[in-house]
């Protein structure tokens, strides 16, 4: 099986999500654009491989809605992972299938969203 590796980025200074990239590319935010990642001043979010029930790519940070709660997307040990708190359930397929899963935000871009 083939996914697409890429990437977006948050400045947190600009509050502002970059377009998904490779690291070919140049990240662009706005009017200002970075011929370099500056990993000091931004945070790198890789794709998953995976979509929600939208068809909405789902990334590292991303705040997904299922099951009644609210995970927030992380890459731990070589996989990628629905974090709850302490309780982590592995990403797949077959996992997102079981479930209306939904891409609700990011945990940069909208923090709020993981209190619910």
């Amino acid at each position: 099986m083939n996914r697409e590796i890429k990437f977006r980025a948050f400045c947190p200074k600009l509050k502002v999500m970059s377009k998904p990239f490779s690291f070919n590319q140049v990240l662009n935010f706005g009017d200002v654009v970075f011929n370099s990642l500056d990993l000091k001043k931004h945070i790198v979010m890789q794709f998953t491989g995976l979509v929600d029930k939208n068809g909405v790519d789902i990334y590292e940070g991303d705040l997904l809605k299922g099951f009644g709660m609210v995970y927030q997307v992380v890459f731990s040990d070589g996989a990628f992972y629905m974090k709850l708190k302490t309780v982590h359930h592995r990403l797949s397929r077959v996992f997102i299938s079981q479930e209306e899963i939904e891409v609700i935000g990011s945990i940069h871009s909208n923090p709020e969203l993981i209190k619910r």
